[in-house]
């Protein structure tokens, strides 16, 4: 499926900083850093025009989503480019089940959206908070041993290389490139646009109860098998699982 079109033209002015963006801090607040400029382009031409602004005055990259990590994998000196303005939607089609997308939509955004046209993704993980190119990146997922992760759902990739080339990837166009931008850590290009296959919308019963550790570790396979999702809560020096 030929989604995207990899002849962006790549032209035009540089865009400007984003104003009062001095300082960035992570959701937690154990980690921030001082960028020399911030920038939320709209568009494609102008993720391209700052890849080439950085390589021809040999400035570094960091691209910051939802800044949700504990660490400081976000955290930069150098130029920092934030999708946050980046998230439309391209196109649904609800017969084949298929959502084409800016890299930049927050998974919440995105489920809402789907939901709209009784669509869902298989793969859901905890956190519905942070932009999609950041959750293929870091390989997000959910807690199940049969759904697999989120990249699971992924048809196509567009990405703009360090050259401010855009490629388009997929498990028939550049397969070797598809399958290491997905939990890529961002190392190989930015992910600016992304076709997923959806599945029917449907509603889940969540149930919780408190059981030993022993317990749990002891029955995981069984217990592991037992739903489709199922996740355990447990506090370092505890003997109970949640």
């Amino acid at each position: 499926m030929e989604a995207f079109d990899p002849k962006a033209p790549g032209k035009g002015p540089t865009p400007t900083p984003v104003a009062g963006r001095d300082r960035l801090v992570n959701r937690s607040g154990t980690h921030s850093c001082a960028p020399c400029a911030v920038y939320a382009p709209t568009s494609l031409e102008e993720i391209q025009v700052l890849v080439r602004t950085a390589g021809e005055t040999r400035q570094c990259i960091r691209v910051a989503g939802s800044l949700s990590a504990h660490n400081d994998s976000a955290m930069s000196k150098d130029m920092v480019i934030s999708l946050e303005r980046y998230d439309a939607v391209h196109m649904i089609d609800c017969d084949k089940a298929i959502i084409m997308v800016q890299a930049g939509i927050v998974l919440r955004k995105l489920y809402e959206k789907l939901a709209s046209f009784d669509l869902g993704l298989k793969h859901c993980g905890p956190d519905a908070d942070v932009t999609l190119a950041g959750a293929l990146s870091v390989g997000h997922h959910a807690s199940s041993t049969s759904l697999g992760m989120l990249s699971d759902s992924v048809r196509e990739l567009q990405m703009v290389l360090a050259s401010g080339q855009v490629v388009i990837a997929s498990k028939r166009r550049n397969p070797e490139l598809f399958k290491a931008a997905l939990c890529g850590l961002g190392a190989l290009g930015i992910i600016t646009g992304v076709v997923l296959q959806c599945a029917p919308l449907r509603s889940l019963r969540r149930t919780s109860e408190s059981q030993s550790l022993d317990v749990v570790l002891e029955q995981l396979p069984e217990i592991g098998s037992a739903a489709e999702y199922v996740a355990f809560d447990w506090v370092p020096l505890a003997d109970r699982t949640q």
